[in-house]
């Protein structure tokens, strides 16, 4: 079965460089996090194990691209965007030339900025399906805020208890 991930990437908080949120239990091993759904990341490849992700969509702003992050960084000078993915690849360097980014408008104008959003998530859910066409039938797997449903069908927030300061 292939396995895909759909994620949204956010600025990376100065705050979090310097103090970085280290999750206990992250299928059984610690991890320490910068940036959202870094964790969430992480902990679907460990709990995948040999499966793998086979396909990592980043929806991407053009904050998150263009911007850079906050210096010093273990990484030097390079976008939110950028960050994320080496930050990944750092734990789990079976990821690397997996990810593609997909561009979402952060745009000023309200109302041209709904629908130009609209465009662009039928553009993703496009990107998505020729994906799933193109390697087989994809398991697909979306985190925004790390949510999961259990089995009794309750909403989940994975890391939340552990994120709050």
């Amino acid at each position: 079965m292939k396995h895909v991930m759909l994620a949204f990437v956010s600025p990376v908080s100065a705050r979090y460089l310097r103090e970085p949120i280290t999750y206990p239990n992250v299928m059984g091993e610690p991890y320490t996090s910068i940036q959202t759904n870094e964790s969430a990341l992480v902990y679907i490849e460990r709990m995948l194990g040999r499966d793998q992700l086979s396909r990592i969509f980043l929806i991407a702003s053009d904050k998150v691209r263009n911007e850079l992050v906050p210096q010093p960084n273990e990484f030097g000078e390079l976008n939110h965007l950028d960050f994320l993915q080496r930050r990944v690849i750092k734990e789990c360097p079976e990821l690397d030339g997996k990810f593609s980014a997909l561009d979402y408008s952060d745009a000023v104008d309200e109302s041209a900025k709904l629908d130009k959003n609209i465009l662009q998530i039928a553009d993703i859910a496009d990107a998505i399906e020729v994906s799933g066409r193109r390697d087989g039938r994809d398991h697909i797997f979306r985190s925004q805020r790390s949510d999961r449903v259990s089995s009794d069908g309750d909403s989940k927030n994975v890391f939340a208890d552990q994120r709050r300061r």
